[in-house]
């Protein structure tokens, strides 16, 4: 027939003799609370838990002995860096009023360039328009250009101070 390896029946038969090899495997076996008892740590040993809130340390006891031990002192929370939840909202605080104060300085002089535009074009006397209110326009102008570019400097601070507490493992509610 052109099969290598016998016929259908041969493979058939190979299939059957496979599974039942698998199904001869020894089991794990039941897990029981006995067998966690045989399999469980000794008594005496001690242990060490991490969790994102710090690193709580079980000193060992004697066997036994069922009297409660020292309590157990679970460390401040850190980041990867060994950084606080205290000072990432100092630092976020930080950030922040200096992006509220950008603000505020962008909105003060966008407010006082259009004052100053709509004088000029409202002045009739070209002599105090151009020598008084034009030279004041100007500088307002460059004014609000410095401070559109120190809120997105500040802007950039916010998002880079985001980027750096992701990376260094600190929890989103610590930016808040």
């Amino acid at each position: 027939m052109g099969l290598e390896g016998g016929s259908i029946a041969d493979a058939a038969r190979r299939s059957r003799e496979a599974k039942e090899k698998e199904q001869k495997k020894p089991s794990l076996g039941a897990i029981t609370n006995e067998t966690l008892k045989k399999q469980s740590a000794p008594a005496g040993t001690a242990g060490t838990a991490t969790s994102s809130r710090g690193t709580l340390t079980v000193a060992p006891g004697r066997p036994g002995d069922n009297r409660p031990g020292p309590v157990p002192t679970v460390g401040p929370a850190t980041d990867l860096n060994g950084r606080t939840e205290a000072e990432w909202r100092a630092r976020v605080s930080q950030v922040r009023q200096s992006l509220s104060t950008s603000d505020a300085d962008v909105k003060k002089l966008e407010e006082e360039t259009r004052r100053l535009e709509n004088d000029f074009f409202a002045w009739s006397d070209g002599t105090y328009r151009d020598g008084v209110i034009k030279p004041a326009w100007d500088r307002a102008r460059a004014e609000l250009k410095t401070a559109r570019e120190g809120l997105d400097a500040a802007n950039q601070s916010l998002t880079d101070l985001e980027e750096e507490a992701r990376k260094a493992g600190a929890p989103p509610g610590w930016l808040r």
